[in-house]
């Protein structure tokens, strides 16, 4: 038996809730998203504020960002440090994180401000040339206006690529370490030892978000827009790029909850397995049995 908000008993939730006019779905979405029982079996749409973020002392608030603002730090900082594994209240009073900036020279500023300034560069112009692909050299050496002239760049074992990112990027090794590297005249190929891998849910191993992308027959930069938009790593390559979504918020179940254009409420990531991929859900389900946010889960590789 259970009982409503009234005191009314019902022999199952499916009765209470078909007697208060609600979906037996919308009515669970309601529950995960912390709402009370009173609103979860409210007919219609439902105006109130919600408080969807609990921080490690109780606290609760309506965002990520008021949680984060709260606590003085930036919304990326706590994704990425409860991504790598740290617990809500290291993620949220561990020390801020430096903003220093390298150039292709491997010289250090305070920021990337202080780095375009440095060489006369406006800050906005850098960062979109970072953004589209450019390196360090191009986006500070080439003249606003000017369009970019590609010089390509080898690894170790001679593979050509079209700019320092592209490198990084199927190498699996960040811009500094890559800078510092050269500066330091130090060989690509010994930042490799201790390469990570990206295991898919099926436990196989790629070298390279691309090849990962590949495999799944998605577009290599929309996975890693979506790697870095702190999705759910399962699902970022999992559905296909026909399937539009967005990460909305993280719930007080440490479940990731998305907007999704084939529904009208938030969905889980296992609601999401269960729309575009049923024939994995059953997998999904021992791969991650709690149904908890886990986004860029990454294994290191075992030459053993």
């Amino acid at each position: 038996m259970v009982k409503d908000h009234l005191g009314n008993e019902f022999k199952t939730i499916a009765d209470m809730v078909r007697y208060h006019g609600v979906k037996l779905q919308t009515y669970y979405n309601r529950i995960q998203r912390g709402l009370s029982l009173e609103q979860a079996l409210t007919k219609g749409e439902i105006k109130t504020e919600v408080y969807r973020q609990q921080d490690h002392l109780g606290n609760k608030f309506k965002t990520i960002e008021d949680m984060c603002k709260y606590w003085g730090i930036s919304k990326w900082s706590y994704f990425e440090r409860r991504q790598s594994g740290k617990s809500v209240k290291e993620a949220l009073t561990g020390p801020v994180k430096s903003l220093e900036a390298t150039d292709h020279l491997g010289n250090t500023f305070k920021s990337v401000a202080d780095l375009t300034r440095h060489y006369g560069i406006e800050y906005s112009v850098y960062r979109a040339r970072i953004k589209a692909g450019w390196s360090k050299k191009e986006a500070i050496e080439t003249p606003s206006g000017q369009p970019r002239v590609i010089e390509w760049v080898e690894d170790d074992a001679g593979n050509r690529y079209s700019s320092i990112k592209e490198l990084c990027d199927s190498l699996g090794i960040d811009y500094n370490t890559y800078y510092k590297a050269k500066r330091d005249n130090v060989p690509i190929s010994s930042l490799l030892i201790e390469k990570e891998y990206l295991v898919d849910i099926l436990g196989r191993q790629y070298k390279s978000v691309q090849k990962l992308a590949k495999a799944y027959g998605i577009d290599g930069n929309t996975l890693s827009y979506r790697i870095k938009s702190y999705w759910d790593f399962d699902i970022a390559y999992l559905i296909g790029t026909d399937k539009w979504a967005r990460l909305k918020f993280i719930g007080l179940d440490n479940k990731a909850y998305y907007i999704v254009n084939w529904s009208k409420d938030e969905v889980t990531a296992r609601q999401i397995i269960a729309h575009c991929r049923p024939e994995l859900l059953e997998i999904y389900d021992q791969h991650n049995p709690t149904g908890e946010w886990k986004p860029f889960i990454r294994e290191r590789h075992s030459d053993g």
